[in-house]
């Protein structure tokens, strides 16, 4: 009886001994299985990843591509017309489909000149005073345009001054602006630009520039590189535009005129300046206004500045790119780039 008591403990105390063994050959299995599909996983989300690298470098290549493109069409466009470019022009006609080596593209052209540049709201900086200055006639035309909108005079005088102090160089505080002082004081400070604004939505960043007002003013105003007011090109004005040049022309011309005179515009546009000096509706406001003067500053019948937008489509990847050129002549240069993928 002792024997086999024996042997039975020994049987009992062998049998755990196999289970652990097993048990550490199905956890060494798992492991290295995990393992195996986490290598797996982990060259599955390189290759992708290089797939994806290589397509948007290829798509950016491509988009390089219209833009010299566009210069050409651009080129091509101003000279067909003989000094003046107007809506008839083919280069605003449609979009264009552009087929491409494993990609299609599609693009279109706009005229840039009919906004309120908000770079000139800041005069150059005087030499004797080290000092610039609101410019009072872009702030007149901005009060002017922002009205409409239901902006009153003193919230659009007191956005005028708070672009400008961002804008200019100095630390002089126009009245209602706001300098480097106001921003440094904030719970999360900031300075200003102290440089001309690259883009409108700029504006987002500065003092009481809600996102109400700015949703309001922004489809009408632009930052163009230059502090000179910007020069409308006549034949492309539509209806939408008429509190622009009401604004422009100030008491001598009210929204209803305005509306009337872009109107008048004759299919194909003004060849020349002079012929949209001597409209019905331009000489009425002679004798309101200096017309002569301020129709030759503020408008032209070329544009000089236009834009291409375009959307790139390579094996699903979708780039979108917006590019802004400035116009003098057959001289076509690169003002910004903005390129990103549609999310």
């Amino acid at each position: 009886m002792r024997f086999c008591v024996f042997e039975t403990v020994k049987s009992r105390q062998k049998t755990p001994q196999k289970g652990a063994a097993l048990l550490g050959a199905l956890f060494l299995t798992v492991l290295l299985s995990f393992l195996a599909l986490s290598l797996s996983q982990t060259g599955a989300r390189t290759a992708a990843r290089a797939i994806a690298s290589r397509t948007i470098s290829q798509t950016y290549w491509r988009a390089i591509g219209l833009e010299a493109l566009a210069k050409t069409v651009i080129k091509d466009a101003v000279s067909a017309q003989d000094g003046y470019i107007s809506r008839e022009n083919p280069l605003f006609a449609q979009i264009y489909d552009l087929p491409m080596d494993g990609a299609v593209a599609n693009i279109a052209f706009s005229d840039q000149t009919r906004c309120l540049n908000i770079n000139s709201l800041s005069a150059p900086v005087d030499e004797e005073t080290n000092r610039a200055s609101l410019n009072p006639k872009t702030r007149d035309e901005l009060i002017a345009f922002s009205e409409p909108f239901g902006v009153s005079p003193a919230e659009a005088q007191r956005m005028a001054s708070i672009i400008a102090d961002w804008v200019d160089a100095d630390n002089f505080q126009e009245p209602g602006g706001a300098e480097d002082n106001v921003y440094t004081a904030l719970p999360t400070p900031y300075r200003t630009g102290g440089v001309l604004l690259g883009d409108v939505s700029e504006i987002r960043a500065m003092l009481e520039v809600g996102a109400d007002l700015y949703k309001q003013l922004s489809p009408l105003l632009c930052a163009r590189p230059q502090t000179s007011p910007l020069k409308v090109n006549v034949n492309m004005l539509t209806k939408d535009d008429a509190p622009l040049v009401s604004a422009i022309f100030g008491e001598g011309l009210n929204g209803f005129e305005a509306e009337e005179l872009i109107a008048s515009v004759p299919p194909g546009g003004y060849g020349d300046l002079s012929d949209f000096i001597l409209d019905p509706s331009v000489q009425a406001a002679s004798d309101r206004i200096e017309l002569e003067d301020l129709v030759e500053q503020r408008f032209d019948v070329n544009s000089s500045y236009i834009a291409m937008r375009g959307v790139i489509d390579a094996n699903g990847g979708v780039l979108e790119l917006t590019i802004l050129f400035k116009v003098d002549g057959e001289n076509v240069e690169v003002v910004s780039r903005r390129i990103g993928r549609r999310t």
